[in-house]
């Protein structure tokens, strides 16, 4: 629906949604964000909020929630432990970057055999529900369930005026330079984009679709990020990794995953 913040905006503007709670949905991610953000002072007492937002966003399932979800046995024996808690967690990782193995690690090992197994399944298939229930069901992911996920994110795209040809591109160079420092020059090279900033608008709109997210390169002395600097690019999921995959090569997202994984195998055997 075009324009809908309008109508929303005339109606809170003449009280007819006093006392009122609105909630509105849909599928169409970047049109959300966007319209929400031109409702700035009409979204009630935000400060009386306990997460300091009114905005929900179901992003795909961690993979905490994934062992929740397949194996809640398994889930509640690592809560028992507390070894969840934002607390401890963080704790473990400040140990990790001493140089020291926490001794919450140690307690975890004797989960590790289960754990492996629902990780490397966790990595065909995300946090994406229907991923998960075709694989639990058939132990493979269908050519239409990788398509059909792409033509939401390819549909976003092209709502908001973009190039599908330009898109594919730059996913091609963002699976090319994965987990490397990038500018939006280093996206552009070996594409038709000319401009940078051009380049830099389609990773924008891929990120307020909930496709990829970047991370700025931190300034440790002020505590706050460069962001004229270089970031890094990764995808928000597994799933939505090898889905785009499969669109950018032209291949089957599960075959193309499955060589790589018996690959590997191969390898570390």
């Amino acid at each position: 629906m075009k324009e809908w913040q309008r109508a929303i905006k005339l109606l809170i503007d003449a009280g007819r949604f006093k006392d009122c709670t609105v909630i509105l949905t849909g599928s169409h991610n970047i049109d959300l964000r966007k319209g929400s953000e031109s409702l700035a002072g009409r979204r009630g007492q935000i400060e009386k909020l306990r997460y300091g937002t009114p905005d929900k966003i179901l992003l795909p399932a961690k993979f905490s929630e994934y062992v929740e979800t397949l194996q809640p046995a398994l889930s509640h024996k690592i809560r028992e432990s507390w070894l969840l808690s934002l607390e401890r967690r963080k704790g473990m990782i400040l140990e990790l970057t001493k140089g020291r193995i926490p001794t919450e690690l140690k307690q975890l090992a004797i989960f590790s055999k289960e754990l492996n197994v629902l990780f490397e399944e966790y990595l065909l298939t995300g946090g994406i529900s229907p991923a998960i229930h075709e694989y639990t069901s058939n132990r493979k992911i269908s050519r239409d369930t990788y398509a059909t996920f792409v033509h939401f994110v390819v549909r976003d795209i092209c709502r908001w005026g973009q190039n599908e040809s330009y898109a594919r591109q730059i996913l091609r160079r963002m699976i090319e330079t994965l987990a490397s420092r990038v500018s939006w020059n280093t996206l552009k090279e070996d594409t038709e984009i000319h401009d940078h900033k051009t380049a830099g608008s389609y990773v924008e709109v891929l990120r307020d679709s909930f496709a990829v997210a970047y991370y700025y390169y931190l300034n440790v002395e002020k505590g706050s990020a460069y962001y004229t600097k270089e970031k890094k690019i990764y995808f928000q999921d597994p799933f939505i990794f090898h889905a785009c995959r499969s669109w950018v090569y032209g291949k089957d997202g599960f075959d193309f995953m499955a060589i790589e994984f018996m690959s590997s195998f191969k390898m570390l055997s």
